[in-house]
């Protein structure tokens, strides 16, 4: 699970990343950590904008459509 655990990439990529990681596991949370030694504050900040714009809505949805059930918040 280690390896599969970390999600980078474009908004596309880890929304799939988290959708293959919940189908093997059904994990229902997860943490997010966008601050890394060496990254920018704005680039910390940018990250965290694109989770919340634009990955967890699409997970959201994705998980309700999937399972017929809103994802935990």
């Amino acid at each position: 699970v280690r390896d599969r655990a970390l999600f980078f990439g474009s908004p596309d990529d880890v929304v799939a990343r988290i959708q293959e990681f919940y189908e093997e596991t059904r994990m229902e949370q997860i943490t997010f950590k966008t601050s890394w030694p060496g990254l920018s504050h704005e680039s910390e900040m940018r990250g965290l904008k694109l989770l919340a714009e634009e990955v967890l809505p699409r997970v959201r949805r994705w998980h309700k459509e999937r399972f017929g059930r809103q994802a935990a918040e």
